[in-house]
């Protein structure tokens, strides 16, 4: 497309209703910012057997972030050029560093803080995706949204791959687009997938497309609290699972009310 552009950020996460009577329960994690015209939403799940896995889920996310916006151009040659292990290691061994830091350690073990990771970046036309776990990413181009990477469950519904097992770099998904037409992407939960795709045959729901031309058209404190509003009710409604959802929205997206 060969123009500058910078894309509009909302995030928003919220407790299960299994959760609502406890505090500060909620396992997901959601965390975005840009930097020097790239910019970076992340979404990590906690693994709800884990005790510490909301703890490791915000550390996730926010290290991915800043992993990201920091090295974006390697990261993104690296899997352009078929490297994508080495730029997976580079985020999955950052973090769990951190989580084996003494802050960390002092508290719980490794695999207390056992989480999911989703994420996505851009810069001008250039979008970099990973993902690992049960969440799923849309894409949303022309009004039309599409899966841009599907949940990776284990061999049963309610499995999936976390961060701190020993194949997590083997199972982490990076991909590497150079856009020809404006694109936003949208980063769901497993929990808030269920609102936004019929798992029979996969049709994304028309709220994809809204919540990312909402995100485009309006202030990130309008757009964050409208989400999390849609998170506490409708979404709720559909699952006793925690909710979240991260937007990477092109601000050429045309604009419509929320859902």
């Amino acid at each position: 497309m060969g123009q500058r552009v910078t894309r509009k950020l909302a995030f928003a996460a919220v407790a299960g209703r299994n959760k609502e009577d406890r505090r500060g329960t909620c396992q997901d994690a959601v965390f975005g910012k840009s930097l020097s015209g790239i910019s970076c939403v992340a979404l990590a799940d906690g693994a709800g057997s884990r005790r510490l896995s909301g703890t490791g889920a915000r550390a996730a996310v926010r290290v991915a972030v800043d992993h990201v916006l920091t090295n974006f151009d390697i990261l993104y040659e690296k899997v352009q050029g078929g490297e994508e292990k080495d730029a997976a290691a580079s985020i999955v061994n950052l973090i769990i560093e951190k989580l084996r830091s003494d802050r960390f350690v002092r508290r719980g073990r490794l695999e207390d803080y056992a989480c999911t990771l989703i994420f996505a970046a851009a810069s001008d036309d250039r979008v970099l995706l990973g993902h690992l776990g049960d969440g799923v990413a849309f894409s949303v181009s022309a009004q039309v949204a599409q899966i841009a990477s599907s949940p990776d469950n284990g061999e049963f519904a309610n499995e999936t791959y976390f961060l701190t097992a020993r194949d997590a770099v083997e199972r982490f998904r990076l991909s590497a687009t150079k856009l020809q037409t404006p694109v936003s992407i949208l980063l769901a939960s497993d929990g808030a997938a269920v609102s936004l795709l019929r798992r029979s045959d996969h049709a994304v729901a028309p709220a994809v497309t809204r919540l990312c031309e909402w995100t485009a058209a309006r202030p990130r404190k309008e757009v964050n609290a409208a989400l999390k509003s849609n998170l506490e009710g409708m979404f709720r409604e559909k699952t006793t699972d925690d909710c979240s959802i991260a937007i990477l929205a092109d601000p050429r997206g045309r604009a419509s009310s929320i859902v």
